[in-house]
């Protein structure tokens, strides 16, 4: 496989005519002028059963050329195609014939050919840059004009990197992915520009660091932690997307070398991302916290994880379904307490409408899923008295919702029927005849007040 190296076998290997692969190869020349051509073509390998797959035919299909000049900045696109229907081949501007637009577009994606690279860059200005290495080790290096470019913007610092042998360092500040954070480009030494001391300058160097494993190194150092270099990658591996504030706390921890082989170990390890296995056991470290339970070798790395993860997590569910029953129930409380109060200020008589005051949340809930309304989130603001909420009904019909009915300041603010309609004629007459009446006891109650 070519991006995870593990061997794999065609099924259907001696029974196939022909075997394709088809590849995009580009070399790049010199011009008189001085600036530089990128040539990229598309081609088809093609293996054949009769020479068992042994001889490689070689077909050529696209062919484009870049014109860069001597900063490696893309000029002009050009394509081999027929000139102006006049049965004539040669070489055409590809933004105004063959391909349309599609210069615009046109890709130098391509595997770039590296033996001519150091003579046909030594009068460059990146000639001091070992950029032949650079698309040799580098992971990924396949937009060449762009990777050119971005050599010579950070041709001192790329310089110095590459001669370190941190090619993957490089090419992940010329992607631009990373490299604006962890990189300090106005260094003048490699200690400066990584950020680390010498001895993990040392390390970096020898296992190739990635961004990622820059950033496990500077928490190290933060942090004074010496660690071994398999268990430097380990750390990117899992938690390569985490920040130096994060890792600084990860290199702390103790056992950290068993954990990692542990997550190696985990069933999910060969079937999702390292990055998620961390995620689960990072979970299953919190859940340990939340229940108070000692962080010992035992409890740490369970044998059948997965199923105690899943065991903590009802246990946590549980506590926390008993704690909000409790909460709910000290709410209750609170709400008798309050509709007691209120009970006496909005009695008024009607021969039509009854006022039915809600006592829990449960009450709440059943007046929201029978009106088919919000009235359910209105349960804690009613306990902390942000606002009074009752429910008006017939008469005739007591048990039956009518009008779901919000007050504040003695204002009716809402008086809603089901569905969110607005309520009939005769309820809001009511409405605002209780207002009267409570603009009424408010002044009975200054005016004695007053007197007192």
């Amino acid at each position: 496989c070519p991006s995870c190296h593990c061997p794999a076998r065609l099924h259907s290997w001696g029974r196939q005519k022909s075997i394709f692969e088809r590849k995009q190869v580009g070399i790049l020349l010199p011009t008189k002028s001085g600036d530089f051509c990128l040539c990229v073509q598309d081609v088809l390998l093609t293996f054949k059963r009769e020479e068992e797959y042994k001889e490689m035919h070689i077909a050529k299909y696209g062919d484009f050329r870049f014109k860069l000049n001597d900063w490696f900045t893309r000029q002009e696109v050009y394509e081999w195609y027929e000139w102006q229907n006049t049965g004539i081949m040669r070489w055409c501007k590809a933004k105004c014939h063959g391909m349309g637009y599609s210069a615009y577009f046109a890709s130098d994606y391509c595997r770039l050919y590296t033996g001519n690279l150091r003579q046909v860059l030594r009068e460059s200005v990146i000639k001091y840059v070992p950029v032949k290495e650079i698309f040799e080790n580098a992971k990924k290096c396949d937009h060449v004009a762009d990777v050119l470019e971005a050599i010579r913007a950070r041709k001192e610092m790329g310089e110095k990197l590459a001669k370190g042998g941190l090619y993957d360092l490089v090419w992940e500040d010329i992607s631009r992915t990373y490299g604006n954070e962890e990189l300090d480009r106005r260094g003048s030494s490699l200690e400066e520009i990584l950020g680390l001391d010498k001895e993990r300058v040392k390390a970096a160097m020898r296992i190739k660091a990635t961004m990622s494993e820059l950033k496990v190194l500077k928490a190290a150092c933060r942090a004074k932690v010496y660690l071994k270099d398999a268990l430097v990658s380990g750390i990117a591996e899992f938690y390569g997307n985490r920040g130096v504030n994060d890792l600084y706390f990860i290199v702390q921890r103790h056992n950290l070398e068993k954990q990692i082989t542990y997550m190696r170990k985990l069933p999910t390890y060969n079937s999702q991302s390292p990055t998620l296995v961390a995620r689960d056991y990072e979970d299953f470290l919190r859940q340990l916290e939340l229940l108070n339970i000692p962080r010992t070798k035992e409890n740490k790395f369970p044998a059948n994880f997965y199923h105690v993860h899943a065991e903590l997590q009802e246990e946590i569910d549980s506590k926390k379904e008993a704690l909000e029953k409790a909460a709910i129930k000290k709410k209750n409380r609170v709400l008798k307490n309050i509709v007691k109060g209120l009970k006496t200020k909005y009695e008024l008589d009607s021969d039509e409408f009854v006022i039915v005051w809600p006592n829990s949340k449960a009450d709440f809930s059943a007046e929201g899923q029978l009106q088919h309304n919000c009235v359910g989130g209105y349960f804690d603001r009613m306990c902390k008295k942000e606002t009074i909420v009752f429910f008006l009904r017939r008469k005739e019909n007591p048990e039956t919702p009518f009008c779901t009915v919000e007050f504040n300041n003695n204002k009716c603010v809402q008086c809603r029927m089901i569905y969110n309609r607005d309520a009939e004629k005769a309820a809001w007459d009511y409405m605002h005849r209780l207002e009267q009446h409570l603009l009424d006891l408010e002044k009975q109650e200054e005016e004695k007040q007053k007197n007192d």
